[in-house]
């Protein structure tokens, strides 16, 4: 008797391997372009006034915004590259 393995057993190690050769990458993409000064004590942090916000019951088609406040009470400059709703 012959036993046919599936599809997916035969990728398993391919797929092991896929995912333990990215495990370094990875690692290395978390102190890419960290220098000394980049330690705790020196980076930024930001807070925000509050995190959500409900509009209630309005209008459709009737134009909403609101504006979420926030400080850098770090110890370096907060700098701001890409936003996006979600």
């Amino acid at each position: 008797m012959r036993i046919m393995k599936r599809k997916s057993q035969k990728c398993l190690p391919m797929l092991l391997a896929a995912l333990v050769s990215l495990v370094p990458m990875a690692c290395h993409s978390q102190t890419v372009g960290q220098s000394p000064s980049d330690t705790p004590a020196n980076t930024p942090k930001i807070v925000f006034e509050s995190l959500e916000h409900d509009f209630g019951t309005e209008q459709p088609n009737k134009p909403l915004s609101h504006s979420f406040v926030f400080k850098n009470q770090g110890t370096a400059a907060l700098i701001i590259e890409k936003v996006k709703a979600g």
